[in-house]
C-alpha cells in the first residue's frame, strides 16, 4: 500500500509537471529520456523511503503503472508484473485482435537479469524448479526486499510515447470491422502465470462486446474482474491484481 500511494504521488508531482505532459507545450528533443530518468529516480526514492520507514521489514513488491494525459503515455514496470496493449494485425486482407507486450519481465531465468544480479555480488540458483536470486526470489528487480536489495535493481522498464504514437497503426492499430477501442491491461504475475497475453486481450474484447453501451456501463471494470476470477479458477496461487484501461 505504501509503494502504491507514494509512487502515485511522486509520478503526479514529477511526471505530471513535466512540460511534455502539457498538450500546448513544445517538446524538447530529449523529452522521452528526461521522463525515463525521472522514473528511475522515482522508483529508487520509493525504495529508499520504504527501507528507512520500515528497516526491519523484509517484504517487497513489484510495480506496474500507466500514466495518461491528453498528450503523452508513460508505462513503467518493475519485477514480473506486466503491461500489454491490444492491437489489430492484418493478414490476408483481414484483421485479428492481438496483444503487444509493452514491458519486460524481470525474472531470474532471464540470462541478462541473471548477469545483472551476479555483477552486484549475488547469485541465481534453481529452487523448486524455478530460478531464484539467492535461491529465494524469482524476480530480479523490486521495491523493498531489504534482505536481498544489494543484489536487486530498482531500475524500471519504461515506455514513453505520445498518445498519437500509441494510437498509430504501427502499435495500437484499429479495425474497421470492430468498434473496440485500444486498451491496455496491467496485471501482477498471478494473472500471467496462468493466462497468455493473447488469452487476456481476447477475454477483454469478449467482455466489451457483450456489454451493450459499454462506454457507459463499466465494461473495462467488468473485464478486469472477469480476468481476476478466471486466473483464480485456473489455479493461480500468486497475487492477482488486474487493471484494464481504454486509450481513446
Amino acid at each position: 500500500k505504501y509503494a502504491a500511494s507514494f509512487l502515485y504521488q511522486q509520478i503526479i508531482e514529477e511526471v505530471g509537471a513535466h512540460p511534455a505532459a502539457n498538450v500546448s507545450s513544445t517538446k524538447s528533443p530529449q523529452w522521452k529520456e528526461d521522463i525515463k530518468e525521472k522514473m528511475d529516480q522515482i522508483f529508487e526514492r520509493v525504495h529508499e523511503n520504504f527501507l528507512q520507514l520500515r528497516p526491519m521489514d523484509q517484504s517487497g513488491t513489484t510495480a506496474t503503472f500507466i500514466y495518461v494525459t491528453d498528450e503523452i503515455i508513460v508505462v513503467a514496470s518493475l519485477g514480473d508484473s506486466r503491461a500489454i496493449v491490444s492491437s489489430y494485425a492484418t493478414e490476408g486482407g483481414s484483421s485479428r485482435l492481438t496483444a503487444i507486450q509493452l514491458t519486460t519481465d524481470h525474472v531470474a531465468s532471464n540470462p541478462d537479469e541473471q548477469a545483472m544480479v551476479e555483477e552486484r555480488g549475488g547469485y541465481v540458483q534453481k529452487e523448486g524448479g524455478i530460478f531464484r536470486v539467492a535461491g529465494k526470489l524469482a524476480i530480479t528487480r523490486s521495491l523493498g526486499d531489504s534482505h536481498l536489495a544489494p543484489y536487486l535493481s530498482r531500475e524500471p522498464h519504461v515506455v514513453v510515447m505520445t498518445k498519437d504514437e500509441l494510437l498509430d497503426d504501427a502499435v495500437c492499430a484499429s479495425s474497421a470491422s470492430s468498434p473496440l477501442p485500444c486498451f491496455v491491461v496491467l496485471a501482477s504475475d498471478g494473472l500471467w502465470d496462468v493466462m497468455t497475453n493473447q488469452e487476456v486481450v481476447d477475454m477483454v474484447a469478449e467482455e466489451i462486446e457483450m456489454t451493450e453501451g459499454w462506454e457507459e456501463q463499466g465494461a473495462f471494470q467488468k473485464a478486469a474482474e472477469r480476468l481476476t476470477q478466471e486466473a483464480y479458477i485456473r489455479g493461480s496461487t500468486d497475487n492477482i491484481g488486474v487493471c484494464v484501461v481504454a486509450i481513446t
